[in-house]
């Protein structure tokens, strides 16, 4: 374990900055050595070395020249990552009946994808022949060296011990219990290469370390409705809190109704993921559109059509239906945030999924909410917004889990890099 001494020493020093450099080229398109000097305060010749070798491994290339000071003067030469410096295998078994296997580049970007079918009332012996295969036909077909694998990411739903790459308790029952899912496919492939286990949320939630205002070391609460479930996960210091032993630590398991009827995966009544989420809020319009037959979500509903961003929608433009429903969700997420907020200080909460659909009126109520509970001033500077994820052109058709572990991948990769 490093002290106060041993983090000091050259090599660590070196180490510790090409960290932060390259955690750096990772929020921007391109940049010049001044630029990066400003950011860091490292000197002009400090990352002017580190820069070569970071071009002669492969990592940095030169972008070209950037435009001239006001004093004018020389052109500044710019800097970028290279894309095709190393790639991940991201395999998706969210859903019973598929595997989704996507190829991506240093950047996150999806070079190629693949489906492989699955009989959903098939074991785990398919379902790991299923990815086996779906890994080998992927670098068959892009001819990918195995080399230039920076490692493989497994997007699950279920109960995760990281540590061990154990699937516990996958949502899927015919697979079984406790899955050595990391153990099982390195035995399966043959070449050596990094393994990562972990839910789909969480992978989402570490897609939020693409943006510079997450990467502050204050905690900060990602809440996601992606994946047919709901899950709720803790960045801190630019790391995704593990959970006990490696146990994911997803809130998406904190029981907010004991009195509930409906019993969770993980055999308990009234966890958040099974009162909200996408399925839970259009079962809600089907028992309850009776009471608002003028509603457009009612009409909506009868004509088979119903999506979750017609409710949001209907609630912003003031329908009485929509915005009850909506402020159902709302009841439960802030009691989630204050409880997660009362444990943990977290200054900044964001929402993945469905929310940022349609309309303010979800995230308005919401914060209007939260606020009641501020007796003891737990959420008087809180930040609560939707995910640039779901706002931003730039990310808005890619896959958040996809685009998240990518980035824990080469982060790992840089982490244990040394020039």
């Amino acid at each position: 374990m490093s002290n106060f001494y041993s983090s000091r020493k050259p090599k660590n020093i070196r180490q510790h900055n090409q960290k932060m450099i390259l955690s750096l080229l990772q929020l921007v398109d391109e940049i010049s050595i001044s630029e990066l000097s400003e950011k860091t305060n490292l000197s002009k010749t400090t990352i002017s070395k580190m820069f070569a070798d970071l071009c002669h491994a492969g990592i940095l290339l030169s972008a070209g020249k950037g435009e001239s000071t006001s004093d004018g003067g020389k052109k500044p030469e710019l800097f970028a990552l290279n894309p095709e410096y190393g790639y991940t295998i991201v395999l998706s078994i969210i859903q019973p009946d598929r595997i989704v296997c996507s190829l991506t580049g240093l950047l996150g970007r999806v070079r190629y994808s693949r489906t492989e079918e699955l009989d959903p009332e098939a074991g785990y012996p398919a379902l790991l022949s299923g990815i086996l295969r779906a890994i080998t036909q992927t670098l068959g077909e892009t001819g990918v060296p195995t080399d230039q694998i920076m490692g493989i990411a497994v997007a699950c739903s279920g109960i995760v011990n990281t540590n061990t790459g154990t699937l516990l308790y996958p949502t899927h029952e015919p697979w079984g219990t406790h899955l050595p899912l990391r153990e099982d496919i390195r035995k399966g492939l043959a070449f050596p290469v990094d393994i990562f286990i972990d839910t789909a949320h969480r992978f989402s939630a570490y897609a939020e370390f693409l943006f510079e205002e997450n990467r502050k070391n204050n905690p900060v609460i990602v809440i996601s409705t992606k994946y047919f479930l709901v899950g709720a996960s803790l960045l801190t210091k630019q790391k995704l809190v593990p959970g006990y032993d490696g146990v994911v630590g997803d809130f998406g398991h904190i029981i907010i109704d004991p009195h509930s009827p409906k019993r969770c995966a993980c055999g308990r009544h009234g966890c958040l993921a099974t009162l909200v989420g996408e399925t839970t809020l259009l079962e809600r319009a089907s028992m309850e559109w009776q009471k608002y037959p003028a509603s457009p979500v009612s009409q909506k509903f009868l004509s088979g059509s119903l999506a979750p961003r017609d409710i949001f929608a209907a609630a912003s433009q003031g329908d009485p239906f929509g915005q009850s429903l909506v402020d159902y969700l709302v009841e439960i997420f802030s009691i989630l945030i204050h409880n997660l907020i009362s444990l943990n200080s977290a200054k900044r909460v964001v929402l993945q999924g469905f929310f940022a659909s349609e309309g303010d009126y979800f995230l308005r109520r919401l914060r209007e909410k939260v606020l009641n509970f501020n007796r003891f001033r737990l959420c008087g500077n809180i930040h609560l917004d939707y995910s640039q994820l779901d706002l931003s052109p730039d990310y808005r058709e890619q896959e958040p889990y996809i685009l998240g572990a990518s980035l824990s991948v080469s982060n790992h990769h840089f982490d244990t890099l040394i020039l």
